[in-house]
């Protein structure tokens, strides 16, 4: 049997149901409720609302589940989504500031010809490994300010880039073999951006 506030074989976790609403709504804020998607089931007769489905321990009556929702909802979580960012933004920063005209070939189809371009280039990879950082640090965040901060500046940078991409082909007529694969990776990640702040919002609201 499990004791309060430990997770048994089946990753629930059974609290005490006298926890107070405020008390709840900030477990679910922190890394705990959201670096795995935690799903916070709190029962009627403690004075949660409507905004939670009942979920009472049949073999502890009175006490509270947190369960693991599906896989797939766990993609929705800031935490992962921070990662991955963090990971290709500064990944591709570094390949930047190394290797400018290869990657502007492989993008646009075109190179780099003058000291400036090829400083402007190593620029951008500066701001995109500030960029990677900001997002590996907020990670540790939860649903707090910075983790929120992080992917609103992310949505803004991904719809930028596809934007920005989608005219340099369409009117410039720069285009490389890699131009619409990454077009397309920073749709998906501008649409797993918002979709992840509006449930956040939602949560958060609940």
């Amino acid at each position: 049997m499990t004791s309060p506030g430990q997770v048994n074989h089946y990753g629930s976790l059974r609290v005490p149901c006298t926890f107070d609403v405020s008390i709840l709504r900030w477990l679910r804020s922190t890394e705990v409720g959201t670096s795995y998607g935690l799903l916070l089931d709190w029962p009627s007769i403690c004075g949660a609302g409507q905004g939670h489905s009942v979920a009472v321990d049949p073999v502890r009556a009175g006490n509270v589940a947190l369960r693991y929702p599906p896989p797939w909802r766990m993609l929705f979580g800031m935490k992962i989504l921070l990662t991955v960012s963090a990971v290709v933004e500064g990944g591709t920063g570094l390949v930047l500031v190394a290797f400018p005209t290869p990657l502007a070939v492989l993008l646009l189809g075109s190179s780099l010809d003058t000291p400036a371009a090829l400083t402007v280039a190593r620029l951008a990879g500066v701001a995109l490994l500030a960029l990677g950082s900001v997002c590996w640090r907020s990670r540790l965040d939860g649903r707090g300010s910075a983790a929120k901060g992080a992917v609103v500046g992310m949505v803004i940078y991904n719809a930028g880039v596809f934007t920005v991409l989608v005219h340099a082909d369409i009117s410039l007529g720069l285009s490389g073999i890699g131009l619409w694969p990454v077009v397309l990776v920073h749709a998906v990640m501008a649409a797993w951006c918002v979709m992840t702040l509006s449930r956040s919002d939602a949560t958060a609201g609940s």
